[in-house]
């Protein structure tokens, strides 16, 4: 299982299909130091907002390839006690 941890740095939602979709923001450094950025996708029956900008948060994540590129999502296939988020500080 593929776990992701690290600090939420920003929070996207967006309307497709008449659904509310949100995506969790990470910025850290690549190995040249530079800096990448990295969006996890909050699954649409999950609530979103127990995931605060500031807060650590440790959860397993699904991944897909489409087309080259890497997608995340928060996976679907955990009991909500196996996500982690501390209060946002």
């Amino acid at each position: 299982m593929l776990v992701y941890k690290g600090k939420i740095d920003g929070k996207r939602t967006s309307t497709y299909q008449g659904r509310e979709r949100a995506y969790l923001q990470f910025v850290m450094p690549d190995e040249t130091g530079a800096l990448k950025f990295l969006e996890v996708k909050v699954p649409d029956n999950m609530d979103h907002n127990r995931f605060k900008i500031g807060a650590m948060a440790e959860f397993p994540v699904d991944y897909s390839l489409v087309n080259g590129e890497i997608y995340f999502k928060v996976s679907e296939k955990v009991s909500p006690d196996e996500i982690k988020v501390s209060q946002a500080k």
